[in-house]
């Protein structure tokens, strides 16, 4: 089992200018995993649109991508299947929420393969999808991104993070950066007073 993984700092504007026409070029379709609004409800998946608008629109908050049509696929089949038995990737998208700009993450997941072992149909498909979507991002991500525990003290410079040019005009106008899990931690574009390299 193996997996591949971006995380980075983005606006919803830069995510969904840079990934949703390259994956409407190549007949995708989202799945809705989990929206904003809790409790989730069974939505059904949609065809990618060039000029989509989803992590803008600050509606859905996780989806999964598929490479093929899901057309008359159930409502509700991003709550309930796994994205790596279906051939799917899944990215948290990236979020504005009460001044604070939340990360993004691409994740292409499999159980069916180590990183000496991609022969499989399902696998490779999977690294397609992450290669096609991540391709625009990766060109414009500076490294490293800062971190700072602001509860109990410490900050060093996480290389696997990085940043674009919107999360640096959105921390320099006021926002803050954080990520989905550690609530006690706050993200810097910017080097940080006392942090290890």
């Amino acid at each position: 089992m193996t997996e591949r993984r971006l995380r980075f700092f983005a606006t919803p504007e830069e995510f969904d200018a840079l990934v949703w026409p390259v994956a409407a070029e190549a007949g995708m379709w989202v799945v809705p995993w989990f929206q904003i609004a809790w409790p989730p409800v069974d939505e059904p998946a949609f065809a990618v649109t060039r000029d989509a608008t989803i992590a803008a629109d600050g509606r859905l908050d996780r989806v999964h991508l598929s490479g093929q049509s899901e057309a008359g696929r159930e409502p509700g089949i991003g709550l309930r299947l796994a994205p790596a038995a279906e051939g799917w990737i899944t990215i948290e998208l990236p979020l504005v929420k009460d001044g604070v700009l939340i990360e993004c993450e691409i994740t292409a997941f499999s159980g069916r393969w180590t990183s000496k072992d991609t022969g499989d149909p399902v696998t490779a498909e999977i690294l397609r999808l992450f290669r096609l979507v991540t391709k625009p991002i990766r060109p414009r991500l500076r490294y490293p991104t800062w971190a700072e525990n602001f509860v109990h003290g410490g900050a060093s410079a996480v290389r696997t993070i990085g940043h674009t040019d919107g999360a640096i005009a959105f921390e320099r106008s006021g926002g803050m950066l954080k990520d989905r899990v550690a609530l006690n931690v706050r993200f810097s574009t910017q080097p940080i007073d006392g942090a290890k390299p």
